[in-house]
């Protein structure tokens, strides 16, 4: 009884391989094996499962950051951005002169702002460490909000 194979190319998407070919070594092995058949192509209704059009067709922001629920506040949630922003532009200090300089200049910050900065203990700054650990978070706050 023959029963229909696809092949699953979990090392690069874990969607069905798009392509009828050039196939990769180990499917090509599993060819040789007789795992699947010599002449057997993805049928055609299979073959446009790129990453791509399923994109477009499920944009990520249609999922929930945390889809099986989370332990962080709302609070967190909202730094973890920030923190992810900041870390990605932590490597060059004009960067981080950048995001200080964000921080300082403008508004006060408003009350999810005070929050985040509370939950990070720079609520009330001592010395100048302490500020300008502030300016960077807020400045990164700012930043990741955009």
């Amino acid at each position: 009884m023959s029963r229909p194979v696809y092949i699953v190319d979990g090392a690069r998407t874990p969607f069905l391989k798009a392509r009828g070919g050039p196939f990769t070594p180990v499917e090509l092995t599993a060819r040789s094996a007789g795992k699947i058949a010599p002449d057997w192509d993805i049928p055609e209704a299979h073959r446009d499962n790129l990453p791509e059009r399923i994109g477009a067709a499920m944009p990520i922001e249609t999922f929930p950051s945390f889809p099986f629920g989370t332990d962080f506040t709302q609070i967190e949630q909202l730094l973890l951005p920030a923190m992810q922003y900041l870390a990605d532009h932590a490597a060059r200090p004009a960067q981080l002169a950048a995001l200080i300089a964000r921080g300082l200049r403008g508004a006060q910050p408003d009350e999810a702002e005070l929050a985040a900065l509370e939950r990070m203990g720079l609520d009330a700054p001592h010395g100048v460490r302490e500020h300008s650990y502030r300016a960077l978070i807020l400045g990164a706050l700012r930043s990741a909000g955009q």
